[in-house]
């Protein structure tokens, strides 16, 4: 499974329809002529990238979900009519997009202009089956190394899938971060309520006690105001706390001006 020869007018053809979808950081070779069908069906295209066999592309599929909240119906078409091995690669990316959508939701918030939304609810049986945490079950980290550990067994080898699956969130939250996008009031305000409810939201521990929503919603605006450093990524730190560097820009930077 690990020497599978790689087809690199697919995979080029493949990056020419992310292109078309949005996902612009990932590079082909030309050798497809990058002529695509941009109307191509969605299943179909799903299926093509989970048997590519290029993780580089076929993880890709994390961000393309993210982008395309719509096409949870055609994962979930793609899940029940796939071969088995395409199925549960299709399993694994869906639930990789589960878990990394709940480590990083303030920030894909800001970076995309909305709330993150790809649904949870169409694929519960894929935690539930394979005994893995939900998405919400420590932020999302319990499920990805539960679902690191899984891959390890199928592939038979300690690879690092993390690094492979949050390298695609790196590249998707740069690329969506440098439209500036405005988040709207609404999405703003469960931010906010989100972050005023314990043990949900870090944030919540950095208040000692602080409950007023003025509060709140001031670190929520400061967060599109301060200048960001590279937030750290999964294992970067022992703590489990995902947003530590999302707090130490607020630290630093939203009180800033008050210190002075």
């Amino acid at each position: 499974m690990m020497n599978i020869p790689f087809d690199w007018k697919e995979i080029d053809s493949l990056i020419a329809l992310f292109h078309a979808k949005g996902i612009c950081y990932l590079i082909g070779n030309g050798s497809s002529g990058r002529s695509v069908d941009e109307n191509i069906n969605p299943v179909h295209f799903i299926e093509r990238l989970a048997a590519c066999n290029y993780p580089l592309v076929e993880n890709a599929s994390i961000s393309l979900f993210l982008l395309h909240p719509d096409l949870a119906s055609s994962v979930e078409e793609a899940l029940q009519h796939s071969k088995h091995d395409i199925a549960e690669n299709i399993a694994v990316l869906t639930l990789a997009t589960l878990y990394l959508q709940q480590w990083w939701f303030f920030r894909l918030a800001f970076a995309l202009g909305h709330l993150p939304r790809f649904p949870e609810a169409p694929f519960t049986l894929l935690w539930e089956q394979h005994h893995f945490p939900s998405p919400d079950r420590g932020y999302g980290l319990d499920g990805l190394l539960a679902l690191q550990e899984y891959q390890q067994r199928r592939y038979g080898a300690p690879l690092n899938f993390l690094d492979d699956w949050q390298n695609q969130i790196n590249h998707l939250l740069a690329q969506e971060e440098a439209h500036c996008r405005e988040l709207s009031a609404d999405a703003k305000e469960i931010l906010v309520q989100l972050s005023r409810e314990e043990g949900t939201m870090p944030m919540s521990r950095i208040l000692e006690g602080e409950k007023s929503y003025e509060n709140h919603s001031r670190l929520i605006d400061g967060y599109a105001r301060c200048t960001q450093e590279p937030l750290l990524g999964i294992g970067e730190e022992k703590s489990r706390t995902p947003y530590r560097g999302y707090i130490k820009n607020l630290e630093e930077n939203v009180f800033l001006d008050e210190m002075r």
